[in-house]
């Protein structure tokens, strides 16, 4: 992606103790990223990576993403990439979704299940991609993900 956006994953909804007690968000952070880095944003219900060209630093996180979207503002620019999870044993403690950043890109990057392949067969990875200008999507968490709704990211 180009320099100086923001990338946007869904997660899991929080849910308050006690009402729910099972795991619901897994995260896999890569040994170089920092948590407390300024271009992280966590939400209740989304998570937000800004893309600066000023920081050298790269951050990775990868996840399982079972709402099959991600996206990407730059300005009034929304880029969003839908993917269909499928069930499975995958890469890198399970993720099917990761992100990467430094101070030249911002990736997007969906992975399929882990595969045996017979010499004569393949696989299929499905991405749809879409592009929409003149989208606000404010700075509030829930403001956001109301407008991605209307996008068919939900």
């Amino acid at each position: 992606m180009a320099t100086g956006g923001r990338a946007i994953f869904r997660h899991a909804d929080f849910v308050p103790h006690p009402t729910a007690l099972a795991p619901a968000r897994p995260l896999v952070l890569w040994p170089f990223t920092r948590m407390n880095d300024p271009r992280w944003t966590w939400g209740d219900r989304l998570f937000f990576l800004r893309q600066d060209p000023t920081r050298t630093t790269p951050q990775k996180v990868g996840f399982y993403d079972d709402h099959g979207w991600m996206a990407y503002e730059l300005g009034t620019l929304l880029f969003v990439k839908h993917h269909h999870p499928v069930a499975g044993a995958h890469a890198d403690l399970g993720c099917n979704v990761e992100t990467f950043t430094n101070e030249a890109i911002l990736e997007l990057e969906t992975l399929g299940p882990l595969a045996r392949v017979s010499p004569d067969g393949f696989v299929e990875h499905r991405e749809e991609w879409s592009l929409f200008d003149g989208v606000d999507l404010g700075t509030d968490e829930h403001q956001t993900a109301r407008v991605l709704a209307t996008l068919g990211c939900s």
